[in-house]
């Protein structure tokens, strides 16, 4: 049965060592587009005025050239989506998590956060989601001095005030970040945020 056919074809792709990108998130989105929250959960204020100006017109000519019927196919497209990714991860498929970051309401940086709650939901323990943002890419080009902590790999990190072993909503959470060498704590992570958002303007 097609089950059966995905979960052999996601093993030979193992045994290939081919790694796979799932990009839940965009497919979500475009699934979601008629939101009324659909602003604050893509923090379009947050965007660069062209990144948002741009996100608005797209959505007015997707808003009215999309039936009902449009709408649901929509949905259900991110259905088979996710169940093709809950049979990629039951057949222990070599996952990346990437979210096509730009293309439409998929925010950069936070949309990651949002990337990695989807794959915990498509079957993905918390740990095997955080790898599949660290260690997997890190796997994939052959970087064996960055995406994972130990002796001799590059000291960049992200600190957070709650395990997202717990749960991964928690990587939301930031306490600091260690980047070439200097700590930004939570105050200087708010200035960047405050400098970025005021140059965008």
């Amino acid at each position: 049965n097609e089950v059966e056919t995905c979960l052999r074809t996601f093993r030979r792709l193992v045994a290939a060592n081919i790694y796979l990108t799932p990009t839940l998130l965009i497919r979500q989105r475009r699934s979601e587009l008629s939101r009324e929250d659909l602003f604050e959960i893509s923090r379009i204020g947050q965007m660069p005025a062209v990144v948002a100006d741009d996100w608005r017109q797209r959505l007015a000519v997707r808003v009215e050239r999309t039936d009902a019927d449009g709408w649901a196919a929509a949905r259900r497209q991110y259905a088979h989506e996710q169940r093709i990714t809950e049979l990629a991860i039951e057949a222990g498929a070599k996952l990346l998590a990437g979210t096509d970051t730009g293309d439409l309401f998929v925010p950069p940086g936070l949309g990651l956060h949002d990337e990695l709650q989807l794959l915990v939901a498509a079957g993905m323990t918390e740990m095997q989601a955080l790898q599949a943002a660290t260690s997997n890419p890190a796997d994939f080009l052959g970087l064996q001095d960055e995406g994972r902590v130990g002796k001799g790999a590059r000291a960049d990190l992200v600190l957070m005030s709650r395990n997202p072993l717990a749960d991964v909503r928690h990587t939301r959470d930031i306490e600091a970040v260690i980047v070439g060498g200097k700590l930004l704590d939570r105050a200087a992570l708010a200035r960047l945020a405050t400098a970025g958002n005021s140059h965008q303007r």
